[in-house]
């Protein structure tokens, strides 16, 4: 039986993976030319084609989490194809390509597993991609060329994409399969980040701030509109495009909405939240990091509590509902105090009469591989519930409506463990969950200690 060329699985259940834009790239670039098709985590076959993940001679995978390491190993143990690429005999079974932010951050844990660990963004790298599967059988030999393919015991190489070479947006053909966005077509508008945080991996790996084609992103902002579809826009700094304030009017004109992935407070400006709202945006995203202003300058997030009771008060005079997001565990900070200026924050925010619809999500502080914090400490467990359960003290007794999200510490020392694990580590560790599906026992077996990682 002839393979068919090739299939790009992102770990995830489909609506969750259709909601990340890689899919709906490789399924653009590479359907028409290679017969690329789309796997999801918990289906049997292909999307399109209904192949098994064996049939295929080559698979990309985007790994942009990574706990989704986890689901990767279980999902190819369980579709019978060997963890460790010595084990995989050419022609037998499928060449296994990861790449995506997680893979590039840290390839290492990856080496022993996948065939090639691509580092950067998928736009440079597509006349290579093309050249790996048009030889399914080189693919090994041809990575050994490639500068951006991660080597062992060499410094990684990241591949950047030059401003508006680039304009990624949900695949028409996926509208009916639904996202996490309300079935919204989703539109990339920027990369990199105009800020220069010293937590923030984003910087580290996609540099300065960069637009998408503006072009191809009004051609396709303009046809989700002819589709009657609404649309998402994505990046981490909308409000810097210089074209964002015409895709609002645009959606205005068009009697369609819009759903942003967050706001920067330094952008959220009383013009800007008129045209937001005629736009039917309903929420904004606020994230300062922190309530405590000198921890938001040692971070590099210089923000003044004046700019974001700004913020609240322009969120109340349009109705919005505000998400707030922040660390736990930033560097340099004191998690007592960092409780106590979260409850002065709200007590000042009802004083001041500017109580909108608020909900707060709150994660612990991960140090990213290439940031200037990445050798710090993911604070202890036990200090992340102390900071929780003062935290909540307050909160209910100030809103005891609001809902609040605490992300999950044991997800957190995943991402750090994973982003400090080296190719002997990584192989072992995954090569032991593939087959238990137990993150304790995949720790007793393979000798790897995630906790030890973690400091």
């Amino acid at each position: 039986m002839r393979r068919a060329v090739a299939a790009y699985l992102f770990p995830a259940p489909r609506r969750v993976a259709l909601s990340n834009l890689a899919p709906h790239y490789f399924l653009n670039a590479f359907r028409d030319s290679h017969g690329l098709d789309l796997l999801f985590e918990g289906e049997e076959r292909s999307l399109l084609d209904r192949r098994r993940p064996g049939e295929f001679a080559v698979i990309f995978v985007g790994l942009s989490y990574e706990p989704s390491y986890l689901n990767f190993a279980r999902y190819l143990h369980l579709h019978g194809i060997p963890i460790l690429k010595k084990d995989r005999s050419a022609g037998k079974f499928p060449r296994i390509i990861a790449g995506g932010v997680a893979a590039s951050l840290n390839p290492r844990p990856l080496l022993d597993i996948c065939d090639a660990v691509l580092c950067g963004e998928a736009e440079p790298m597509h006349g290579d991609l093309t050249a790996l599967l048009d030889d399914p059988a080189a693919i090994r030999e041809l990575v050994a060329g490639i500068g951006y393919a991660a080597k062992p015991g060499k410094k990684t190489t990241i591949i950047q994409a030059s401003a508006g070479s680039f304009a990624v947006s949900s695949h028409p053909d996926l509208a009916k399969e639904g996202n996490e966005f309300g079935g919204r077509t989703v539109l990339e508008i920027d990369r990199g980040c105009v800020g220069n945080c010293f937590f923030c991996a984003a910087r580290h790996l996609y540099g300065e701030s960069r637009e998408a084609d503006r072009h191809r992103i009004t051609h396709a902002a303009e046809g989700a509109f002819k589709r009657g579809e609404d649309i998402a826009l994505l990046g981490t700094g909308l409000e810097s495009v210089s074209y964002f304030d015409d895709l609002l009017d645009r959606a205005i004109a068009a009697g369609r909405t819009v759903s942003l992935s967050s706001v920067r407070i330094a952008g959220f400006t009383p013009e800007r939240a008129s045209r937001l709202a005629a736009a039917g945006v309903k929420t904004v995203t606020l994230a300062p990091e922190s309530m405590v202003a000198a921890t938001r300058t040692r971070i590099g997030k210089p923000l003044t509590d004046d700019a974001l009771f700004a913020a609240f008060a322009i969120a109340k005079e349009h109705r919005f509902k505000v998400k707030l997001y922040l660390m736990a565990g930033l560097p340099g900070g004191d998690s007592v105090a960092e409780a106590q200026e979260l409850i002065a924050f709200f007590t000042e925010l009802k004083k001041r009469k500017l109580t909108v619809p608020l909900s707060l999500s709150v994660s612990p502080f991960c140090p990213k591989p290439g940031t200037p914090f990445h050798k710090k400490q993911l604070m202890p467990k036990k200090e992340y519930e102390r900071f929780r359960s003062a935290a909540m003290r307050g909160i209910g007794e100030l809103m005891p409506r609001m809902p609040v999200e605490w992300f999950s510490w044991r997800e957190s020392l995943l991402q750090v463990a994973f982003d400090r694990m080296d190719a002997a580590q990584g192989a072992a560790f995954l090569a032991a969950y593939a087959d238990g599906g137990d993150i304790r026992s995949a720790e007793k077996r393979s000798g790897i200690r995630l906790d030890d990682l973690s400091g």
